[in-house]
């Protein structure tokens, strides 16, 4: 592909004239059922996940208009792109879009691109410094990612990113820039669930892997109900659900295992202010927490279910393990008043 755009330069030493300028132009390109087949033999194989490494794609529609190649840029309107990758079944049933090819950026404007059941659109922009680098993909191609009403299926967002730990369908708006592995999420909105909600924006270090991604987070307006947050926090979803529905804004620091939340909770039982680092092992109700909280008019009974404690003020310090009543130890000094 480089060689190819570079044979249509002209040499360094020509005038930069219309009469030294090659250019190829196509109205309409149609292929039906055609196979792109990618194998790095350096890379090991991720029979779990959609393996760019490993590519074996049916292509079976592919229609191409206003195709042109001028210098080293080549441009076209995608039309029609309906496919397969045959290593995960993941189907792509629409595919259109404006692109513009340089040997260094990549652009894709009024983007649509559906499956069965995610839907992305607006545009998105690839920045390289040279065509060479998307090999290196991760480490060595930014972006800036416009997306409007976007939602992303949560089994299809296993299958992009192999893990597990997605339980939720995801819904988008915002701009999303930098690199896959260190991203930023700017004027973002992001729905979870049928009723969830996050305002703000997110820098992210680390990705793909989950497990060892830092996020720093600024939520200016967001909302949770329990319900859509069960697959996460576990049996603490039932807890929370006498709280009735929160509303917080704050901030988040850490991995997602291991991180410090601070914030304003908004709940119909009452108000709380955090400042806690909290621990979530493998079994989430065997997290720990530590740091300082402050309740406003807050009843505790009904979110640890025991009718003997009703509402309360207090200042406190925690440090404790467990969110159960059974397996809760903790150390706490407050000052609690009516």
């Amino acid at each position: 592909m480089v060689q190819f755009i570079n044979s249509f330069k002209p040499a360094e030493d020509q005038v930069d004239t219309a009469a030294t300028k090659k250019s190829f132009s196509v109205e309409h390109i149609k292929i039906d059922n055609f196979e792109f087949n990618l194998n790095d033999e350096t890379a090991e194989r991720q029979p779990q996940k959609f393996d760019f490494a490993h590519i074996d794609f049916l292509i079976q529609r592919f229609r191409l208009d206003d195709f042109s190649l001028r210098s080293d840029t080549i441009a076209g309107d995608l039309s029609d792109f309906v496919g397969i990758e045959r290593h995960v079944d993941f189907e792509i049933n629409e595919f259109t879009t404006a692109f513009r090819l340089t040997n260094h950026s990549l652009s894709f404007d009024d983007l649509r691109v559906k499956t069965d059941r995610t839907s992305i659109s607006d545009s998105l922009e690839f920045f390289y410094n040279g065509l060479d680098d998307l090999g290196a993909f991760v480490d060595s191609v930014s972006f800036v990612l416009h997306l409007d009403q976007t939602v992303l299926d949560k089994e299809d967002l296993q299958i992009i990113t192999g893990s597990t730990e997605i339980q939720s369908d995801i819904k988008i708006d915002g701009i999303f820039w930098g690199t896959v592995g260190e991203f930023n999420i700017e004027e973002a909105r992001v729905d979870i669930g049928d009723n969830s909600f996050f305002e703000g924006g997110v820098s992210c270090f680390g990705l793909p892997n989950l497990d060892q991604t830092f996020a720093l987070a600024d939520f200016t307006r967001s909302r949770f109900d329990p319900t859509d947050l069960k697959p996460y926090i576990g049996e603490l979803e039932s807890n929370l659900q006498q709280m009735g529905e929160i509303d917080f804004t704050g901030s988040f620091a850490g991995f997602f295992s291991d991180f410090v939340a601070r914030g304003d909770f908004e709940t119909d039982q009452g108000s709380v202010h955090t400042d806690i680092n909290i621990k979530i092992p493998d079994n989430p109700d065997d997290m720990s927490y530590v740091g300082n909280l402050k309740m406003d008019n807050v009843n505790i009974g009904a979110f640890i279910k025991n009718e003997v404690i009703q509402r309360v003020n207090m200042e406190a310090r925690i440090d404790g393990t467990g969110i159960k009543k059974e397996n809760a130890h903790f150390e706490m000094k407050a000052l609690v008043t009516e």
